[in-house]
């Protein structure tokens, strides 16, 4: 009991992130208290801006529930372990990084959600991971440096069901790695992607698959 003729007051943050039940002020404190491979899920509770990691254990459904992840300086998202993403906006203005950077043996899912820059670089640098866009998902860039999506290093990125639309650039560039537009199912159908770029939709290196 104190008891010291002193008022004494708490001061309240809200919460920008409900990880399972529990509350954190950022995405970066949510993500840094994940000790465990399974897959968690992180839904946002209003707009954010800042730069993220994902390290190559985690396992992660962003779903972003009709908010904004929006970047400081560097790219918003940097994902080395597993990640989803749903519903939502992620946006970027670098000058320097994309708007999210799929590492080496990452998995990226886009599930719906619009992706944009209004930097100069890419929305989806896809550096040797493995990415799939679907669930109409958008890309939309006006960024002026190789395209909205890049994908190298042999990675393998796949078009489900999505617009992808560069005003600058080409929409998607597939350097060194695997290209998949459409779905696995024996039919040929690419209705469900649009694609739109200056002066290219696509350009490609051997490996892409419709």
């Amino acid at each position: 009991i104190i008891n010291d003729n002193k008022n004494y007051y708490a001061k309240w943050k809200e919460a920008s992130i409900d990880m399972e039940g529990k509350y954190y002020y950022t995405l970066k404190e949510a993500i840094d208290s994940i000790d465990t491979s399974d897959e968690v899920t992180i839904n946002l509770l209003k707009d954010i801006t800042e730069d993220n990691e994902i390290t190559a254990e985690k396992n992660i459904v962003l779903d972003l529930q009709g908010h904004t992840l929006h970047n400081v300086s560097k790219s918003a998202i940097n994902n080395y372990g597993i990640l989803k993403i749903t519903n939502g906006v992620v946006d970027s203005t670098s000058t320097t990084d994309a708007t999210i950077n799929n590492k080496a043996a990452a998995t990226l899912v886009l599930d719906g959600g619009s992706y944009i820059t209004n930097g100069s670089k890419q929305v989806i640098y896809n550096d040797g991971g493995n990415t799939t866009i679907k669930g109409n998902a958008t890309i939309y860039s006006i960024g002026n440096q190789r395209a909205a999506i890049q994908n190298l290093k042999n990675g393998t990125l796949t078009l489900e069901s999505c617009t992808i639309e560069a005003v600058n650039q080409t929409a998607v560039r597939n350097e060194s790695g695997t290209l998949i537009i459409g779905i696995d199912d024996d039919i040929i159908d690419n209705s469900l992607v649009t694609i739109i770029g200056k002066p290219y939709g696509i350009y490609t290196s051997p490996n892409i698959y419709l």
